[in-house]
């Protein structure tokens, strides 16, 4: 290619040239130099509106901030209410201070859509709240609220025993575990070592009076190091939480006439407990079982101690109930849930009665609806068993009334989770009691498995520090455990969630040798279906958990 002034010129061959246009690479920088002005003057056209967009975006994020705001304010006022077991407030407002440079204050207005549904023994409210910011935008967000359950936790105390520790590398909880120390001279005492596996595997939030001990067992010496940490929590410090006392408190004392009218006729009733007109026996449709007919409308009500043991198949559970001493029911009955049939059998000596329906399960809001509410109106003096199917087993516990549940033997589901079967499946049981207690009899077997939600104690015991309320041995809540004739019952594992209100110890150590001596090994592994569901008309928290959420925009 040869290049001559003026001229592009391509010589090809010989003496044959091909010429092309002058200034061609001109022209073509002058039509691109006109597309880009035609394209910036786009673009400064757009970016105003773009700009007014993002605005009006951020204008209108701000209201929907502030209406999440009022969720969370309604949510705080309904714990807060519960605690003093008061209703909700039906509505609550507020402003925000006045901002620089407007004339308005951003404000919410969050309101209740009802009074509230009970489900299961679960408290849930829907509410409504709608947001203002500052520059006049306008959102609204409706949510549903949920009761937490006190089988959320792995292990819950809220007084310790004298002298009681939790120990790294000696006990281990692997689900959320809330202790506290209702007194300076009952703390809960925390007792970490280097490199040892961590005591919690989980959230754990400690309350009240607490003290750390060393492995020299040097009081008030917390860890130090992340890996002195570790040894208290597998998360770490951030995972051990702080807070005074009571900042968990035990639920209203009316939940246990709850559970006892849900048994007896299918609904909450009026805060006061049945008192059927035939006397000791055993009820379903708030007349004895042995009348049933129709269609099952309730739980099961026992008036009477008892003696329960239980047993199941894949398409039955049965609850044979028999007398226990004075003030005990008067004969034997045994009532048999039919699942595959959906029917209920009951039988007391030569009368047998069928009856359409089963108990079980948490039943629905309203009036004369079957449910799992099984409640005994006196003690359970023998309770062992497998469970197929949701059940409550309650008996009476407030601040005039103290009943006891004592276990005698395992207590498994049908389908059980635990190895070697690990089956999964959907039984649920819960046990709520003044103490629920753990023969050490020689006729108990040893190594005891407990697969239940437990829960002992009431309010009035948990805030005057009494020693009661507890899960324990028969041998009381001092170191009654550790007598000579008390043997070494192995371990007692329970797989669920244990919630009490004095924290007793079930056994003795050779201090020399780290030794069981007496009494029960105790281990607690949680079931962590626990985190979303509950057997039926379990015992709540004052907390409420945010269930479903949706932004309706600025309708």
């Amino acid at each position: 290619m040869i290049l001559k002034h003026g001229v592009n010129a391509l010589r090809i061959g010989a003496g044959r040239t091909v010429r092309r246009p002058r200034g061609m690479a001109m022209i073509t920088v002058l039509f691109i130099i006109v597309i880009m002005f035609i394209l910036v003057g786009a673009l400064l056209q757009a970016m105003p509106e773009e700009l007014r967009a993002v605005s009006y975006t951020g204008y209108d994020n701000r209201a929907l901030y502030v209406a999440d705001a009022g969720i969370q304010a309604m949510t705080l006022s309904i714990e807060e209410q519960s605690d003093l077991g008061l209703a909700p407030l039906q509505s609550i407002s507020y402003s925000y201070p006045v901002e620089t440079g407007f004339t308005q204050s951003a404000h919410y207005d969050v309101h209740l859509l009802d009074s509230g549904t009970l489900y299961g023994g679960i408290q849930y409210y829907a509410i409504q709240s709608d947001g203002y910011s500052a520059e006049g935008e306008h959102r609204h967000v409706n949510a549903v609220l949920e009761q937490g359950c006190f089988c959320g936790y792995n292990y819950l105390g809220k007084n310790n025993a004298p002298g009681n520790f939790f120990v790294a590398g000696l006990m281990q909880f692997n689900g959320p575990v809330y202790l506290e120390g209702a007194t300076s001279g009952s703390p809960v005492n925390i007792q970490w070592y280097n490199n040892v596996a961590p005591l919690f595997l989980d959230n754990v939030t400690v309350s009240g009076f607490y003290r750390w001990w060393d492995a020299n067992f040097t009081p008030d010496m917390p860890p130090q190091t992340d890996q002195q940490w570790n040894s208290v929590d597998a998360h770490g410090q951030s995972a051990v939480s702080f807070k005074p006392a009571n900042a968990v408190p035990f639920p209203a004392e009316a939940r246990s006439a709850l559970v006892a009218n849900e048994a007896f006729q299918g609904n909450p009733g009026n805060g006061s407990f049945p008192a059927p007109a035939q006397g000791n026996g055993v009820y379903i449709n708030q007349q004895p079982a042995t009348a049933c007919s129709g269609g099952v409308a309730s739980g099961i009500y026992v008036q009477g101690d008892v003696n329960l043991a239980m047993s199941s198949t894949d398409t039955t559970q049965t609850f044979a109930f028999t007398p226990s001493g004075l003030g005990s029911i008067p004969a034997p009955v045994t009532i048999t849930v039919d699942f595959a049939r959906n029917s209920t059998h009951v039988q007391s000596g030569g009368v047998g009665a069928d009856c359409a329906g089963v108990p079980n399960g948490a039943g629905t809001a309203g009036a004369n609806v079957a449910n799992g509410a099984i409640f005994v109106n006196g003690n359970i003096n023998s309770l062992a068993g497998t469970v197929n199917g949701q059940y409550t087993l309650a008996v009476p516990d407030t601040a005039t009334l103290a009943n006891n549940i004592t276990i005698t033997g395992h207590i498994k589901y049908q389908h059980d989770p635990l190895p070697p079967c690990s089956c999964g499946g959907n039984d649920m049981l819960g046990l709520t009691a003044n103490d629920v207690i753990v023969s050490t009899d020689a006729s108990v077997p040893n190594d005891l498995v407990i697969e239940a939600a437990v829960f002992a104690g009431n309010k009035t015991e948990a805030t005057s520090a009494a020693a009661d309320g507890t899960f324990m041995t028969d041998q009381g809540t001092g170191n009654g455990v550790c007598g000579a004739g008390v043997p070494n019952k192995g371990s007692v594992t329970v797989y669920g969630s244990l919630v009490n209100n004095y924290v007793a110890p079930l056994g003795c150590y050779d201090p020399g040798t780290g030794q069981l001596t007496h009494g029960y090994a105790d281990h607690y592994t949680f079931d962590t279906r626990f985190k979303y569901s509950q057997p039926p008309f379990y015992p709540n928290t004052n907390k409420y958990n945010i269930v479903a959420w949706k932004d309706y925009g600025s309708n």
